[in-house]
């Protein structure tokens, strides 16, 4: 898949003042803002943002939850531990963000880039990730169960043992990233793209031996 058919955030030439954290409610939608070097501490749940920009942000300590967001960028921001479960992430753009133990179930995702992130222990079960691309991620001990991918890039991320049980990978192309002790339903391996290597170690999952 070529990275030009991503949809990229669309944001305004010109940001609005941003609002003190503090000062957003439950519900809020915030558009047209540039977030820069704070922490968010105050729970939020149910806020929209639109077409914003975060930059070392951290989110790691404010217990928010299902949180929206649409054309956002996300540059050394910190969304760990949050429970963002049935939540919509449309048109994103996250490099070098820490995510580890971040709730994504039950999510729809489309339109993601996604690239040099930490994100161990992340949980994507029951998630629709649609024309996105996952590059360069530590998404060890992660679990992908039941997801519904289309049009997805995986390259040169490492899934060490993570879990793919009953996720279609149908024409995904893995064969750049570690697969090392994953747990994966043999319905989940059917049409995907695989390495040589990678199949060697595959076979031995299912209890196989070559001779």
């Amino acid at each position: 898949m070529e990275q030009n058919k991503i949809l990229k955030p669309i944001l305004p030439t010109v940001f609005e003042e941003p609002i003190d954290v503090l000062d957003i409610e439950d519900y809020d939608v915030i558009e047209n803002m540039v977030f820069e070097n704070i922490t968010f501490s105050k729970p939020l749940y149910g806020v929209e943002f639109r077409h914003c920009k975060f930059i070392g942000v951290d989110f790691s300590n404010s217990n928010s939850s299902n949180l929206q967001f649409l054309h956002v960028v996300f540059e050394h921001s910190d969304l760990s531990n949050l429970d963002l479960s049935a939540s919509t992430f449309h048109t994103i753009e996250m490099k070098d963000c820490k995510l580890v133990g971040i709730d994504m179930s039950k999510s729809s995702i489309r339109d993601i880039n996604l690239e040099h992130c930490i994100a161990r222990y992340t949980n994507f079960n029951f998630a629709t990730i649609e024309h996105s691309i996952m590059k360069n991620c530590d998404f060890q001990e992660s679990s992908f169960n039941d997801v519904h991918l289309k049009k997805v890039l995986l390259e040169e991320n490492d899934f060490t043992r993570s879990e793919f049980l009953h996720t279609k990978l149908k024409n995904i192309d893995l064969s750049t990233c570690q697969m090392k002790e994953i747990k994966i339903s043999p319905d989940s391996l059917v049409g995907s793209i695989i390495s040589e290597e990678q199949a060697v170690a595959m076979i031995s999952l299912f209890g196989l031996v070559v001779k």
